[in-house]
């Protein structure tokens, strides 16, 4: 808000100065009170405050203690209506007084405030102005000085004076930031001599006439002594006529010399006014000056008299008629003589008077006309013009990024509408197959959603303000998309729905209970979407609407082909139609089908005749879940404020002894009773119902198995939706792996509860059935495996469905009370505490690559591993159910660890592989074709096997994410740890590989190779080759020669020397290392076999003619370095690991 508000910067700068000072504070009240007397008591242009403030010009008047401040405005004569402060006032803390008048306002500072003694009280003047008139404190300051300073004081005296006025108005520039105006008035110019007597012309108004100087624009920007010696002098000529002129008037001989003395003495005021306009107005190195405006004479001399008394003030100045009245007694005159003072006598005095010339036009219009537009130093005129700048680039950006945004917006609005009209238009054609059909479908759903959430929260900031009619096309949009979910999801669903129920209705047979379950929910589906539930929508099934519909469109989309399910995406799409379709009907937003009454009444009388046990348990389970309690993680891990364990599940009270003994047991025994009268769907009441053949101690059990399946089922669901969530650092990680590693940690807790709260025990009337029981759940197994019940395999003959529960929970128990052989809980919290000390550890130490790698020491792998374990020996249902509380958080520990180890590979592999190759390496011989060579040795070093800089890296850093597949290097996976390498690496190894394998043995020593050159029979030229200092010519057969390279130790110079003639040898010489492989780079070569090769040289002499020689050369070792040019081939590449994503 700095940058808006202009007055922040120095009414903030003086409240911070003031802040501490006690009478500061007072100073700064009193600022403030003069400035509102005076804001209340002027006439304003308008209701601001500011016009009265900035109306009128506002000076400060400064000057040494005893220079006429005061005098020179109390005899101007200028009428002040408000003075401040008044008498009723008292004594200021300042001692400033305030004047105001039609033309200005007069700020009159005390003498002794610019003494030392007094900086602190001007100091907090000046600060507090700003805070009263923050644009301008004054408009100008006159300054002011008196004749008898100026004639009495020596040069140095007078300097000081003026340096110290100098110094305080260099603290008002630079506190203020305005270069000021400043008027210097010289005060009590009467002190000069003969000044009655010259002006003692009764016919002219003195008061109104001036004796001085306003400078021009000009003569401002010249040194001050400049212009004030030229306006001096010229006054000084004007002064002179006068003097004639009143000389011609005077005939007292006395008068007539004390004329010639004033402008004598007022003619040597030069020097010494020079010397101090100068020093007031000298060049500073600093910014800001004052700006010399003028210079005035002035005198106002108080005097008390009375009516009947005349003073003559030419007897009173003049002393007596001597010689040493004349030029010989001027002030600056060293030899002047001393004279005798006159004082005058008053009689009957009456009243004090005040006698002032060349003052009253000063303050009434030379002073308040003066001012002109204060210029701000650079400090704050660059502040003004960064500020201005600033705000005028804030704006245009604003206006920019506005107008930009309303582009977008308009253009975000356009790309709506079309696709909503698309859409539309869309669903007003007929689709060209059924899945364009189911697509356009979904398209149209999120369009509406998308319109719903616009309705319902606002529009996002990129469609604009008002733009968008959501409300409107919102509606449009739901009646369109409630005529397509009639035409695509009810009609399809309710013939099938139709074709099943009236198939059902044609058997003659008694429904078994798949049937009757089947026939039962479809029932179910289709009276709920019909007029029979209009007037009771709460009994709208949901779940069973949407299980049926998802099988009405299955099986519309697979008749006719051998596709089992629907595309991924018209799945999708499906169950979201089905979603918004249950919704709208139960919201009675949504068309209700006519049911056809008597397939319902057929469909319901075979119903009554056998109820299934599952579909009373539904339909009691129903109606408690929406009374029982939910039990959420926070409740089980007793309030624990800041779980590491989350889920987003809950379950509910009901599969909990507690819930048991509250609800499901007293609702069971009312089922046994009268199973159908709290089931609507049958349409029916007891007495039309026969229940003769019903057996209630086994349907009682039945119920009980159905209860124990859900139980299992329940808390498995619940206890596979526990994790934690993913670690966004190692410190997170190591933190949460600590705290699951403690015994009677979350995770410790959870299970604990699992086991505990799903272990129920049914004691009611199990004494009398427990027989009746085993044999019906022994009958039930076939029927549950049929169903994937996940009690299945767990229940032998004669097994009771508590007993079976236990079995099923078995392996858990095992694992958590750490009994088994294996896999123990107890272990696996040692693994974590292992792994988390080592995420900590590093976290504060380094050494990744050190502690996590990939070997059998690796905490993560040995977790990871040990995790494996345990899952893999658990059943299936239990493995799904744990995978997430004991997986996951070692798999969001290998994502972290993942992307450090690949920053730390990364940035180890910089520094220690492709540092070394760039610096030492890169663009030198025999990596590439130059004159600058690498060290022989250097290479060597850089390729060594196992040891080396490339292939050490690789044995200690890479070898347990990149392995070699015959000849192909591919990567693997370190348990949940997965290295992205960027495929350039593997270039590089293969590159690598050939290099070493030319220049090492297995075993890491170098490898000599026996090269044998001999003579090609075109030859027409004999040569030799020279190693060193032996020489060998190059002969056929047995005489060939035979070398060997790289020898440790010796110089490898090579010299090639072609015999053209007995006066000419053409000469080839390589000097180093890879002297012999230059030599043979430099020729033409063919390839042979692995270990020959042809070499033809050829040379031009003198651009006359051209020899050839070549060689048949030999190499003992299969992979050599000379012909295939594996140097030039490798390159290593800076960066190995790609960004995690």
């Amino acid at each position: 808000m700095k940058l808006f508000n202009r007055k922040d910067k120095r009414s903030s700068k003086s409240a911070k100065l003031m802040g501490n000072n006690e009478v500061s504070s007072k100073i700064l009240r009193e600022l403030k009170t003069a400035t509102h007397r005076y804001v209340d008591s002027v006439k304003r242009s308008n209701l601001f405050k500011n016009s009265a403030i900035y109306g009128n010009p506002w000076f400060m008047l400064i000057g040494p203690e005893k220079s006429g401040k005061t005098t020179v405005l109390n005899g101007s004569d200028v009428h002040f209506p408000l003075i401040y402060p008044e008498d009723k006032d008292g004594a200021t803390a300042s001692g400033v007084e305030w004047r105001f008048s039609n033309e200005a306002v007069w700020i009159d500072i005390p003498g002794k405030l610019l003494q030392p003694e007094g900086l602190e009280t001007f100091r907090s003047v000046y600060q507090g102005l700003v805070e009263c008139r923050n644009e301008r404190p004054v408009d100008g300051i006159v300054c002011t000085i008196s004749c008898e300073d100026l004639l009495k004081s020596d040069s140095e005296t007078i300097k000081s004076i003026a340096a110290n006025l100098r110094l305080k108005i260099d603290e008002l520039i630079a506190f203020w930031g305005i270069e000021l105006p400043v008027f210097c008035i010289i005060t009590k110019a009467d002190t000069i001599s003969g000044f009655y007597e010259f002006f003692n012309d009764a016919s002219v108004e003195w008061p109104d006439q001036l004796l001085g100087a306003t400078f021009s624009t000009d003569q401002q920007m010249a040194p001050a002594r400049k212009v004030f010696v030229q306006e001096h002098e010229e006054l000084c000529g004007s002064l002179k006529v006068l003097r004639l002129k009143r000389l011609s008037k005077e005939r007292k001989e006395t008068v007539r010399r004390a004329i010639c003395r004033f402008t004598i003495e007022f003619e040597g005021l030069q020097t010494r006014a020079g010397d101090f306009f100068a020093e007031l107005f000298k060049d500073s190195k600093y910014e800001g000056k004052p700006v010399f405006r003028g210079f005035y004479f002035g005198s106002c001399k108080s005097f008390e008299v009375s009516s009947n008394t005349a003073i003559d003030y030419a007897a009173q100045s003049a002393g007596p008629s001597d010689l040493s009245n004349t030029v010989l007694n001027h002030p600056l005159n060293p030899h002047r003589m001393s004279r005798t003072s006159v004082t005058p006598v008053a009689i009957n005095v009456a009243k004090k008077q005040v006698k002032s010339f060349f003052t009253k036009r000063l303050f009434s219009q030379i002073f308040p006309g003066g001012t002109q537009l204060l210029q701000k130093t650079q400090k704050f005129s660059r502040k003004e013009r960064i500020r201005y700048w600033l705000l005028t680039g804030l704006f245009a950006v604003v206006f920019l990024s506005i107008g930009l945004y309303m582009v977008f917006a308009n253009s975000q609005v356009n790309k709506l509408y079309n696709t909503t009209k698309a859409e539309m238009d869309a669903a007003l054609s007929a689709p060209q197959s059924v899945t364009d059909a189911y697509e356009q479908l979904g398209r149209l759903g999120d369009l509406l959603e998308q319109y719903k959430k616009f309705y319902e929260k606002g529009m996002p900031p990129k469609y604009g303000i008002g733009l968008v009619k959501s409300k409107e096309i919102y509606a449009a949009l739901k009646k369109v998309y409630i005529n397509r979910l009639w035409n695509f999801i009810v009609v399809p669903t309710v013939s099938y729905l139709e074709s099943n129920i009236h198939d059902a209705n044609a058997s003659f047979k008694p429904l078994n209970g798949e049937e009757y379950t089947q026939l039962y929910r479809q029932l179910k589906t289709y009276l709920s979407m019909s007029e029979a539930i209009a007037q009771n929508k709460d009994r709208i099934d949901t779940v069973t609407i949407r299980e049926n519909i998802e099988a009405a469109i299955v099986y519309q989309f697979t008749k006719g082909s051998s596709a089992g399910r629907l595309p991924e995406n018209v799945e999708i799409i499906v169950r979201n139609s089905i979603r918004l379709y249950c919704s709208y009907l139960k919201s009675n937003e949504m068309q209700l089908i006519q049911e056809k009454q008597d397939m319902v009444a057929i469909a319901r009388q075979r119903l009554s005749k056998l109820p299934d046990a599952q579909v009373l348990y539904e339909s009691m389970r129903d109606r408690l879940l929406s009374i029982a309690p939910q039990m959420t993680l926070t409740d089980l891990l007793a309030g624990n404020a800041d779980p590491v364990l989350k889920s987003p599940s809950s379950i509910s009270l009901l599969y909990t002894q507690e819930g048991w003994n509250r609800f499901v047991a007293d609702e069971l025994e009312n089922v046994i009773k009268d199973p159908f009268k709290v089931d609507w769907v049958l349409g029916a009441s007891k007495e039309k119902i026969t229940d003769g053949l019903m057996n209630k101690s086994e349907l009682r059990e039945e119920l009980i198995a159905e209860y124990y399946s859900d139980v299992f089922v329940k808390w498995i669901e619940f206890l596979g939706s526990i994790s934690v969530e993913p670690f966004g650092d190692i410190i997170r990680a190591g933190t949460v792996l600590q705290k699951l590693a403690v015994t009677g940690s979350e995770m410790d807790l959870v299970l604990q509860k699992v086991l505990t709260m799903s272990n129920i025990e049914i004691k009611a009337k199990e004494e009398q059935v427990a027989e009746v029981a085993k044999k019906v759940f022994a009958k039930k197994i076939k029927k549950i495996e049929k169903k994937a019940s996940p009690l299945k395999a767990l229940m032998p003959p004669g097994t009771s469905p508590q007993e079976a529960v236990k079995n099923a929970f078995s392996p858990l128990s095992s694992f958590h009370k750490s009994e088994g052989s294996t896999a123990t809980m107890a272990e696996y919290r040692n693994r974590m505490s292992t792994l988390a000390e080592a995420l900590l550890r590093c976290s504060k130490q380094g050494n990744l690559l050190t502690t996590f790698n990939g070997t059998d020491q690796d905490p993560l792998l040995s977790s990871y591993n040990y995790t494996q374990k345990v899952l893999i020996g658990m059943p299936d249902q239990i493995k799904m159910a744990l995978t997430p509380i004991l997986l996951n958080s070692v798999d969001y520990t290998g994502n972290v660890m993942s992307a450090l180890i690949s920053k730390e590979l990364n940035q180890k592999w910089q520094n220690d592989v492709a540092a070394v190759f760039t610096n030492g390496f890169a663009g030198k011989y025999p990596f590439s074709h130059n004159d600058d060579e690498c060290s022989f040795d250097g290479v060597m070093e850089y390729f060594r096997p196992n040891t080396g800089s490339f292939w050490g890296f690789y044995t200690r850093n890479l070898q347990p994410y990149i392995y070699k597949d015959g000849n192909e290097w591919k990567t693997r996976q370190v348990g949940n740890i997965t290295i992205l390498f960027q495929p350039e690496l593997f270039g590089s190894m293969k590159n690598a590989e050939k290099i070493t394998r030319a220049f090492f043995n297995l075993d890491g020593t170098l490898i000599i190779h026996k090269i044998r050159m001999l003579p090609l029979p075109q030859n027409k030229l004999q040569g030799s080759i020279t190693f060193g200092a032996q020489e060998y010519r190059i002969l056929p057969d047995e005489n060939s020669v035979r070398v060997q390279w790289p020898i440790p130790g010796q110089t490898d110079d090579v010299l090639l020397k072609i015999f053209v003639n007995s006066k000419y040898t053409e000469e080839m010489k390589f000097g180093g290392r890879w002297g012999l492989m230059r030599l043979f780079e430099s020729a033409r070569t063919n390839t042979m076999n692995t270990t020959a090769f042809v070499a033809k040289w050829e040379r031009s002499v003198n651009n006359m003619f051209m020899i050839q020689y070549g060689c048949h050369v030999q190499i003992a070792h299969p992979d050599h370095p000379f012909a295939g040019k594996i140097f030039s081939r490798f390159d290593c590449p800076t960066d190995i690991i790609k960004p995690q994503q």
